[in-house]
């Protein structure tokens, strides 16, 4: 199976929500097929490129990670040489989680938790949205 742009962009449709059950079946499939017949690295590599050059609106990021964490889960791995911190940086500049926590903040929260391998057992406060790392790095793309 081929991965690259265009297909991983048929993954991650606008209107995913508003699709039935049989087309939302149908890209799980797909997806899981992908999984099944790629190496993790090259499926996330296509991913990323997705996320940072497609993905230009709180809504579409929105939908990326809603849409990764159905197709992957959340026990995942960011392959080396990317950084989870900066995937984390990367997603916390573009979505204003103030305004969009009911949307989305369980979900960024589970998700970064993940990226990042937080042991919630030894720091149970841990908030990625006030790691000085992360905060440095959204503010490298842009966050206010």
């Amino acid at each position: 199976m081929i991965i690259d742009n265009k297909f991983i962009a048929s993954l991650f449709p606008d209107n995913f929500m508003e699709l039935n059950d049989e087309e939302k079946e149908k890209l799980d499939e797909k997806a899981k097929k992908m999984l099944e017949e790629n190496d993790w690295f090259e499926v996330y590599k296509e991913f990323d490129y997705y996320l940072r050059n497609n993905c230009n609106t709180e809504d579409s990021v929105i939908n990326f990670i809603y849409l990764f964490v159905r197709y992957v889960g959340l026990d995942f791995d960011i392959p080396y040489p990317f950084d989870s911190y900066d995937l984390v940086g990367f997603i916390y500049s573009k979505v204003d989680l103030e305004k969009r926590w009911d949307d989305c903040g369980d979900l960024f929260d589970d998700f970064a938790n993940e990226a990042l391998k937080v042991d919630l057992m030894k720091d149970p406060y841990y908030q990625f949205w006030r790691d000085p790392k992360i905060l440095e790095i959204s503010r490298k793309y842009g966050k206010k």
